[in-house]
């Protein structure tokens, strides 16, 4: 199965209307998406979440191929841009470029690829005042989560 026919394996997959993880794994790694909601409309998604990524990708490359993936995801709330870069921990951090503010507290979208061969994206909001930031499920359309998890695989696929 060719990295840009995972989203579409994975929205094939989708079934039910409640919460629950719907998971694949392949030479690319392992993924799972974890569902909040399932309606005929769309999917409310706490994270997606991919390990067990083979090989590193090189600083150099990784920074490069983020730097694209910021461009190709066009179909979120948020543009999202890399903030923070770890060449010596092969290490990336992308946010929201300009946070949603609603009611007070700050909502961003967040990927994160960590030097063990992994990569989390997710949506939070930090309240105001707050130390710590929630988790906050977003919803996608089954076409935008298939795309979006294909754009994540290939930033990443060694």
């Amino acid at each position: 199965m060719s990295p840009r026919q995972i989203g579409r394996r994975i929205v094939e997959q989708l079934t039910g209307d409640g919460e629950g993880r719907v998971r694949l794994e392949g030479k690319w790694g392992r993924l799972e998406v974890a569902v909040t909601d399932i309606d005929r409309l769309g999917v409310m998604i706490r994270e997606v979440r991919l390990d067990r990524i083979p090989g590193v990708v090189r600083a150099p490359t990784l920074r490069r191929r983020l730097e694209r993936l910021a461009e190709r995801i066009d179909y979120l709330a948020e543009r999202l841009i890399l903030v923070e870069h770890d060449p010596a921990q092969t290490g990336a951090l992308m946010r929201s470029e300009r946070p949603r503010e609603v009611a007070g507290e700050r909502h961003y979208f967040e990927l994160r690829v960590e030097k063990d061969r992994v990569m989390q994206f997710a949506r939070f909001r930090q309240p105001p005042g707050a130390a710590a930031r929630k988790p906050l499920p977003f919803l996608l359309d089954r076409h935008a989560l298939a795309r979006l998890v294909d754009d994540l695989i290939a930033a990443v696929a060694a």
